[in-house]
């Protein structure tokens, strides 16, 4: 219907005569998180073959070269994080790591940052504003209250090198989680030493992650841990 107000239609297939708009509809109802690769896949779609090459309907080809609903959205982020020079495409794990969580069930899921938080470098800089640019993420807020969160979660899932890094840092992650909570309780506590981390693992696991992966592990937390290893 929306096809139908802009004045678009879709193509159907020559050998079948099966439309377009019914093959998406099958790939949709096999596809989690439908929605949002539903409506990025249609947006391209009429972006390429309406707006850019001035046609009147939606084709088979398009729909071919973008990959389906999950291709089209990996292709698009691919595109978007390799575009910048390689310093900055270098931030992404830490990027995808700040907005990423991994859950009680072993899922891992979205979760919102502090845009400042994310922008500590000029490079980090650079790549949170070609994904926001490149509609990768979304920001709410203005200023230093301005929020900054992935498009959606199905981004996780359906872009593969996106997928990979998170993989890959799924303990760091967990770990990252731990030492917030921590940290929180901390603060709440009126940043009590008996609240900080104690001696052995806990302390061991935030000392060797704010030393290894200090894009994961902000001021705040490296706050945390260093008065931590003072207190010891």
């Amino acid at each position: 219907m929306p096809a139908q107000a802009a004045g678009a239609a879709f193509e159907n297939a020559p050998a079948t005569g099966i439309g377009l708009d019914s093959e998406i509809l099958a790939a949709a109802a096999r596809s989690p998180d439908v929605l949002p690769l539903l409506e990025f896949t249609l947006d391209e779609l009429y972006r390429r073959d309406i707006d850019q090459a001035g046609g009147t309907f939606l084709t088979y080809a398009t729909y071919r070269a973008l990959g389906g609903l999950d291709g089209a959205v990996a292709a698009h982020a691919e595109a978007v994080a390799a575009a910048p020079p390689p310093a900055v495409a270098a931030t992404l794990p830490g990027l995808l790591a700040a907005l990423t969580v991994v859950g009680d069930d072993d899922r891992i899921a979205a979760r919102t940052a502090e845009l400042a938080a994310l922008q500590r470098s000029p490079d980090e800089a650079a790549l949170v504003q070609a994904m926001i640019d490149g509609r990768l993420l979304v920001v709410s807020g203005e200023g230093r209250a301005a929020q900054v969160r992935l498009v959606h979660e199905a981004l996780l899932r359906a872009w593969p090198r996106a997928a990979a890094i998170v993989a890959a840092d799924r303990e760091a992650i967990r770990t990252r989680a731990r030492i917030e909570a921590a940290a929180l309780r901390w603060r709440a506590e009126g940043r009590a030493e008996d609240f900080l981390l104690p001696r052995g693992r806990s302390l061991a696991e935030a000392v060797e992650l704010a030393a290894d992966r200090p894009d994961l592990v902000g001021p705040e937390l490296a706050q945390f841990v260093e008065a931590s290893q003072a207190a010891d």
